[in-house]
């Protein structure tokens, strides 16, 4: 009856597993064509499961094919009821006949659940292998062909002490590509199946990570207040692509910057991997989710946030916030007090948004990511090659510093910029470790804060250290790609005109962080600025103020020597002559 392909094998199975779970089994038959040898195999199968069967004949549009109906006796199912779904008729006596069987009339409830997570999704992305792998059996179709699924589907599984209710849903395409008919329906139950969630998992193709659809269809779960998990699939598949984790969380965390509390899962539906860590993920989004604050708490949080960037001046008014208070959870509400709301300002609202999100990990992230960084940056590189290249120790020389000035002046141009490339380093991996397991712009700035001052004052060698240039371009390179391309470009430039190698430090320096200040502000005014390249965080402006008061501190001396004319020009050694 089930043509030998892997899909209809497939749609066998899901048959038999549909009658398995049913209590009365509706058979639906052609009147226009008669009874043909599928329905009679059918019949045959269905009789065999001794359950109450409901024999439909459809498209029975006209008092003539009504009568036909009654050759379907032959196949031994019941009395045939004739129906037109089309035209609407018969059907008060199919659900009434369907009823009957039931001892009490069913409520048609959706089944109870701690927690209903949806898979969402572009088409082909894996969804339904991985309902299937997290249920622990076939309960979708899985085929490479696009569009498999049609209709959203529900299995009800546990997980620890939790019952979660799975919804698998079509694929959703670009509006423009989605076809009429089937298609169109399919992406509209989609959409509607995240309504019907708490938790919804974008799923996304590790090959194909973070398309402009992908984007797309977080906007649809975000718009409906949902938890929202970043789902990355296929990861099997990552090593032929050259892909690293490092590398998969940056590009999502770049595209998804909209989003950037969402915590990125790893999975493989193939094998399974990844599926028990997915769940708890999904557990701790929904604890989040339904999660109340204490009104104090709730206050001092938003009023922090407030004091520490106070929201703008428009003429001769200015936006006052009185207080807030919590209304509800799963989803979280809001009301926000205030004198004025026609001026809240959209970035303002998601400035204490995220305010509210980040005071939970944000003291942890300090603390965590302050001491690491502070070490990293207390490497001291340029003793270290001072005494490998020339084996001297460059504190007992020129100003007495281990950063890549004195290095170029006791040791060399060579290591003077391995050096460099080392202590910009140094900021650059502490930053990463904040953003690898934190994702906070705040543990961010503050470890490359702390790799500037363990560059400047490190412990390992008598708080005697650098000036903090190097590692401060580090740290702009990877806060800010532009940021940073400006300072080198106006450092390299300084240094090569006036030969000084501390004015090309200190205006490289400054430029860099005047530019990440702008390119901050201009992520706080402009909607939709989310590219990394041309936009900044705020939450880097406070790097930016400690990082350009300690250029000017330490540099001082310089300053002053520049002024006077006795500063050291590039390839001046700082040893004594023979």
């Amino acid at each position: 009856m089930f043509p030998e392909t892997d899909i209809w094998q497939q749609v066998k199975g899901q048959i038999e597993v549909a009658i398995n779970d049913a209590d009365v089994i509706v058979f639906a038959v052609d009147s226009t064509i008669g009874v043909t040898p599928a329905d009679v195999d059918v019949a045959d199968a269905l009789r065999r499961t001794e359950k109450p069967i409901v024999l439909v004949a459809n498209k029975a549009d006209n008092d003539r094919l009504a009568t036909n109906a009654a050759e379907f006796y032959e196949l031994g199912a019941g009395t045939p009821i004739p129906v037109s779904a089309f035209h609407n008729l018969g059907v008060d006596d199919l659900m009434a006949e369907v009823v009957s069987h039931f001892a009490t009339a069913p409520a048609f409830l959706e089944p109870e659940a701690d927690l209903k997570l949806a898979i969402i999704g572009r088409p082909n992305v894996g969804k339904s292998m991985l309902l299937n792998a997290i249920a622990g059996e076939k309960r979708a179709i899985v085929s490479d062909i696009p569009g498999t699924t049609r209709d959203s589907l529900d299995s009800l599984m546990q997980f620890d002490d939790w019952s979660v209710l799975l919804i698998d849903t079509a694929g959703i395409r670009r509006r423009g590509r989605i076809e009429k008919g089937i298609e169109r329906y399919s992406v509209l139950r989609a959409v509607r199946a995240i309504d019907r969630a708490d938790i919804a998992i974008l799923l996304m193709d590790a090959t194909e990570l973070a398309s402009a659809q992908d984007t797309h269809i977080a906007k649809y779960i975000l718009d409906g207040f949902k938890g929202i998990i970043l789902g990355v699939n296929k990861w099997d598949l990552a090593g032929e692509a050259g892909l690293t984790q490092a590398q998969a969380i940056q590009q999502v965390r770049e595209r998804f910057r909209f989003a950037s509390y969402a915590p990125i899962c790893f999975t493989s539906a193939l094998n399974g991997s990844g599926i028990a860590n997915l769940l708890d993920t999904a557990r701790q989004v929904y604890q989040e989710w339904t999660k109340g604050v204490p009104r104090y708490e709730l206050r001092r949080r938003v009023m922090s946030a407030v004091a520490e960037h106070p929201p703008s001046l428009s003429g001769r008014n200015s936006l006052k916030i009185y207080s807030v208070a919590q209304d509800a959870t799963g989803p979280p509400s809001f009301t926000f007090f205030v004198n004025r709301s026609d001026m809240v300002h959209f970035s303002y609202k998601r400035y204490l948004e995220n305010a509210l999100r980040a005071a939970e990990i944000a003291m942890i992230a300090y603390l965590v990511m302050i001491p690491i960084g502070y070490l990293l940056g207390a490497i001291p590189f340029g003793l270290i090659l001072g005494k490998l290249f020339r084996g001297v120790d460059v504190r007992e020389y020129g100003s007495g510093k281990t950063g890549m000035t004195n290095v170029m002046r006791t040791a060399g141009v060579r290591p003077a910029l391995l050096s460099l490339a080392l202590d910009m380093g140094k900021a650059v991996l502490a930053v990463v470790l904040a953003r690898a397991f934190f994702d906070s712009r705040g543990a961010e700035a503050a470890a490359a804060i702390a790799a500037v001052m363990g560059h400047n004052w490190p412990v390992f060698v008598g708080f005697r250290g650098g000036r903090g240039t190097a590692p401060g371009w580090g740290a702009l390179i990877i806060l800010s790609p532009l940021a940073g391309l400006v300072a080198s470009i106006v450092g390299i430039v300084a240094i090569a005109v006036s030969r000084y190698v501390s004015l090309g430090s200190i205006l490289g320096t400054l430029s860099g962080i005047i530019t990440l200040i702008i390119l901050a502000v201009l992520g706080m005014t402009i909607e939709g600025s989310s590219d990394a390249f041309w936009f900044a965080s705020a939450e880097y402006i406070w790097f930016a103020v400690i990082g350009a008061s300690l250029v000017i501190g330490l540099h001082k001396d310089n300053i002053q020597r520049l002024i006077s004319g006795n500063e050291r020009k590039l390839g001046q050694s700082a040893l004594p002559a023979d």
